[in-house]
């Protein structure tokens, strides 16, 4: 069943066909630029999770060596304390 544009029947959406024309070497060449950045925001996130978990393992390394020690200073800390007390 054809439903003429603009009427209410059915669902409610009245849809309208459209043709573009565009050259297959343009599109081609936008869908690789595309995924070329994908690709480096993908290996960029990667290499930053890398020299984080580096970063973190070399912090908690330092921070067991400073526990005893009177050069580790705590500041700004905040306790949370989201249990039942009973």
């Amino acid at each position: 069943m054809h439903l003429p544009i603009g009427t209410n029947e059915g669902n409610g959406m009245a849809t309208k066909t459209m043709n573009v024309k565009v050259s297959t070497s343009k599109l081609i060449k936008a869908l690789e630029t595309a995924l070329a950045k994908r690709q480096k925001d993908s290996d960029d996130f990667d290499k930053a999770v890398k020299e984080y978990e580096n970063e973190y393992e070399v912090f908690t390394k330092s921070l067991v060596s400073l526990i005893g020690t009177k050069k580790l200073v705590l500041s700004n800390v905040r306790l949370r304390n989201d249990y039942r007390q009973s």
